[in-house]
């Protein structure tokens, strides 16, 4: 079929699974945690239970499994290339020993047998469009550049994670060290479940940076990010309901990164110490998450929102994944775990029901929006019917879509992009590769 836009696609007619009409709920002594605390509430507003019994329901309730709270950290530009080799990577040192470490020992999935992650799919290639598929299950087909200049709904067709939490009870947060207008991620945060966003000028105005504050790269460093996320964690951690935190890092973002003015160089090629500093501050963030009180009852995913734009500089997209990790979940006691996380073809928008499975949750059917919980046994729709014919079906132009996730009538309204003028990887690697780069690393790695 035709349209003014080009081919049109039914595979969001044929494979999409509306998570609206989705049963997802907590499972098991989860769930029963969750029944609890409401019980508790409801107790507590009517003023109906004595001390004793309150405080013996209390210790009770210590007994059960309460909900999960999740720390969402989404890195800039992190994949699993900056790995050794010997590790699934491309590198002949350690420039990521922390997250590679972190990697080992939880829960990590990957195209291969050894560490690795996602491939990027239309739509995800960037930190905006990789935020929402991360939170909805599918991809924003969207023309950004239209977009950009009077957004005023941002796929309000689709569930996010954050409204399942948040009907549930969490405290929902985003915390990032730019301008959270940018790029609409406070447009889509904001209608899909996350109350709080703390960016650069939030966090001004909270008194964690002095007035005018900015590093002239996006607006603040990561090490203030992960100093500022540590006390509103930790207030989050000290209030009556689970909470739901996304952190979003910038300082490995091309062209060459950016690190602390005090931060001793190791390597001539600068952009190898930002993945080093990077890798260091998160492995001392999870370091300091798992020494609280609060880490017991969390689940920590970390991811990289894309590939490198730093043309060329790990080399052929075809082998090269987005990091991925999942730290404190009770899934990594499944039996045969390595069936479930090695050797799998997944993709972004996969991540949104694996991450609800890793906090104990349900879904009817394993699948939501266009992901798969990695965690079940059902085949992703990329190892269903292969990586190429999967995204460039994703990014042709869907009637389906534009009214069921856009909320748009007409199938020329301009906000949908088409991609299927080229074949996606090509388009990826223009950006992403350099066919006449010379080498993946400079000297410091070989």
């Amino acid at each position: 079929m035709e349209t003014t836009l080009g081919k049109e696609t039914k595979i969001y007619d044929e494979r999409y699974v509306n998570p609206n009409r989705l049963k997802i709920e907590l499972s098991g002594k989860n769930k029963k945690g969750k029944e609890k605390k409401e019980q508790k509430d409801k107790e507590q507003n009517n003023n109906n239970e004595n001390k004793n019994n309150e405080e013996n329901k209390e210790s009770k309730e210590e007994k059960e499994p309460k909900q999960k709270n999740l720390i969402f950290i989404v890195a800039e530009s992190l994949e699993s290339s900056a790995f050794t080799k010997d590790s699934g990577g491309k590198s002949n040192i350690e420039i990521m020993p922390e997250l590679e470490k972190i990697a080992k020992e939880n829960i990590n999935f990957s195209w291969t047998d050894k560490l690795g992650g996602f491939k990027m799919i239309p739509g995800a290639t960037l930190t905006t469009g990789a935020l929402a598929t991360f939170n909805t299950g599918v991809s924003p087909m969207i023309n950004f550049g239209e977009f950009y200049k009077k957004p005023t709904e941002y796929m309000p067709g689709a569930l996010g994670i954050g409204e399942i939490l948040k009907r549930d009870g969490y405290n929902n947060s985003f915390i990032l060290g730019s301008d959270a207008n940018y790029g609409a991620r406070r447009l889509f945060f904001e209608t899909h479940g996350i109350d709080e966003i703390v960016d650069l000028y939030g966090s001004i105005n909270r008194g964690y940076l002095p007035e005018g504050y900015n590093d002239n790269f996006w607006g603040f460093e990561d090490h203030h990010l992960f100093r500022i996320a540590k006390e509103e964690i930790t207030k989050k951690s000290k209030e009556d309901k689970p909470f739901f935190t996304t952190i979003l890092t910038v300082d490995t973002h091309f062209p060459d990164g950016n690190l602390p003015k005090d931060y001793r160089r190791q390597y001539e090629d600068k952009y190898i110490d930002v993945y080093r500093n990077q890798s260091r501050m998160i492995g001392e963030f999870v370091d300091w998450v798992k020494n609280q009180d609060f880490y017991k009852d969390t689940v920590i995913v970390i991811v990289g929102d894309h590939l490198t734009m730093k043309a060329g500089y790990f080399g052929s997209t075809d082998t090269r994944y987005v990091f991925n990790t999942i730290i404190n979940s009770e899934k990594q006691k499944m039996e045969n775990l390595e069936k479930y996380t090695k050797n799998r073809k997944f993709v972004t928008s996969d991540l949104t029901p694996t991450i609800l499975s890793a906090i104990g949750y349900n879904i009817d059917g394993d699948r939501y929006g266009m992901g798969t919980n990695l965690f079940s046994d059902k085949k992703t729709y990329t190892e269903e019917i292969g990586y190429d014919a999967y995204v460039n079906e994703l990014g042709k132009f869907s009637s389906y879509y534009n009214i069921h996730i856009n909320k748009k009538t007409d199938k020329n309204d301009i906000n949908q992009v088409k991609i299927d003028d080229d074949k996606f990887d090509d388009k990826i690697n223009n950006v992403f590769e350099k066919k006449d780069q010379e080498t993946i690393f400079n000297e410091d790695l070989k």
